[in-house]
């Protein structure tokens, strides 16, 4: 089946940044119905939460550790909830699962950790919230924040790009690029160190794993995106970058003037 064109866009290079992420981070570095509304599958066409489930697919196939269902399906509901941002919209907890209304018309639903019980549950949830959110947010939207909440809910180094994002943070990581020679991550509006790459200006600068980038060039870098630090970390080769860092495990600053070199990075084929 021919997917649409926009999932034709955002999917090859989610696929990309999902395998990317599972591939290259340490092990060590995670520290991992009744419904009153019709069958979901009465109107349920074929390419509805297409993107949502090959996600779902990828995640089981491809993470490092057994999915956790419920956690993953609950974020993805609250993510929804979130993005339509609708004031007359409201979950709540009750004794038997969750709920979500809005005026005289509601949806009662419990999440488990079997995924075909809860993905159909999902879909109800789905169809409600679109139905109630008029024009605001459209299936592809609401699709999105879904993929954004189940990221989310992974790890603190999972996290879901668009494909612009993603093929402007990872343009140069494909054999050569003049840079520093680490692996960056956004978490909690916080950009952090994944992992430094071997025997790179990073590496032997002393940077580590969850260092948080305080400023580059003594200006600070608070709300910069993934992809806008990426670029002022590159530069020619020879050239020199001052960076302030904060180590929360220690409490402390540190500030590293490091000068770029051609870093080589083995890709993994798959």
């Amino acid at each position: 089946m021919k997917l649409p064109a926009m999932y034709r866009k955002i999917f090859p290079a989610f696929t990309a940044a999902l395998l990317w992420l599972l591939l290259l981070l340490p092990i060590g570095a995670l520290n991992p119905l009744s419904v009153s509304l019709p069958s979901a599958e009465g109107g349920f066409f074929s390419n509805d939460l297409e993107l949502f489930e090959e996600v779902l697919d990828l995640v089981g196939d491809k993470y490092i550790y057994s999915p956790d269902y419920k956690k993953m399906f609950t974020a993805s509901v609250d993510e929804m909830v979130r993005t339509l941002d609708d004031k007359d919209v409201s979950l709540r907890n009750e004794l038997t699962g969750q709920s979500i209304s809005k005026f005289n018309k509601n949806i009662h639903y419990t999440l488990n950790y079997n995924r075909e019980k809860s993905f159909e549950t999902f879909k109800k949830i789905y169809f409600f919230l679109l139905g109630e959110s008029g024009k605001k947010l459209s299936k592809e939207e609401l699709e999105i924040a879904a993929v954004t909440g189940l990221m989310d809910s992974l790890d603190k180094y999972s996290k879901y790009m668009d494909a612009d994002t993603f093929n402007k943070s990872m343009r140069d990581t494909e054999g050569k690029y003049g840079g520093l020679g680490m692996v960056i991550t956004m978490k909690d509006k916080h950009l952090y160190v994944v992992k430094t790459i071997k025997n790179s200006p990073a590496q032997r600068a002393g940077i580590q794993p969850e260092d948080i980038f305080r400023k580059v060039n003594g200006i600070i870098i608070e709300k910069t995106q993934i992809a806008e630090l990426a670029d002022k970390l590159r530069g020619q080769p020879g050239s020199q970058v001052n960076l302030t860092l904060y180590r929360p495990s220690e409490n402390k600053e540190y500030t590293h003037t490091l000068k770029r070199e051609v870093i080589l990075i083995e890709t993994v084929e798959y």
